[in-house]
Parts: structure tokens; C-alpha cells; sequence
């Protein structure tokens, strides 16, 4: 399902289009309002899948560093995950940042 900005929820929600028009239904509060042009048609817009360039142990924390090239440009992301198997030229999905904003 699409997901739109619903200002009466005030957050990202699932919508629903309505028949014949340009308006969008929220499905938590059944609000009706103009659909944005960037209205998501897919729940998986917002991750990507990248290769994991490295992996380093962090000591006494059982947490790893994994370095992950997401854009194919060799621009790395770092990751800190506490997965048990993780190894370097895998593939592993992440949350994009534009999505996800570091605050």
C-alpha cells in the first residue's frame, strides 16, 4: 500500500486512494487529503541492498562494525550490528538515510 504524510495523525501512514479523484484516504484516522507527488506505491522504496565491504569486532560488546558500499560508488555506510554470521561480500539490506534522517 502507499504511504503518505497524514497531518491529522501527524506521521507516515498507509493511504488509500479514493475512486475518481486526486484525494488519498488515511487508513488510521479515515481522513481524506490531496495525495502528494511522492507518494510511495512500494513498501520497500526505502531500503536498499548493499555489500558488505568489511566486518570488525568490537572488543567485550559481542557488537560488530560492518562497512556496507550501498551505492555501488564505493562510498561505505557503517552498520553496527550484533548478528552472529556477517561476512565480508555479502549482500545485507539497510534502511536508506533520506528515509531514516540521523538526528
Amino acid at each position: 500500500m502507499p504511504e503518505a504524510f497524514c497531518a491529522t495523525c501527524d506521521c507516515n501512514v498507509e493511504v488509500e486512494t479514493v475512486e475518481d479523484t486526486t484525494l488519498v484516504m488515511c487508513l488510521m484516522c479515515g481522513e481524506e487529503f490531496v495525495a502528494p507527488a511522492n507518494v510511495d506505491s512500494s513498501k520497500f522504496d526505502h531500503y536498499a541492498v548493499g555489500l558488505v565491504t568489511s566486518v570488525d569486532s568490537i572488543n567485550k560488546t559481542g557488537l560488530k562494525k560492518v562497512m556496507v558500499d550501498v551505492t555501488g560508488s564505493g562510498d561505505s555506510i557503517q552498520v553496527l550490528t550484533n548478528a552472529k554470521y556477517v561476512s565480508v561480500n555479502w549482500r545485507v539490506v539497510v534502511a536508506k538515510e533520506e528515509h531514516y534522517p540521523l538526528v
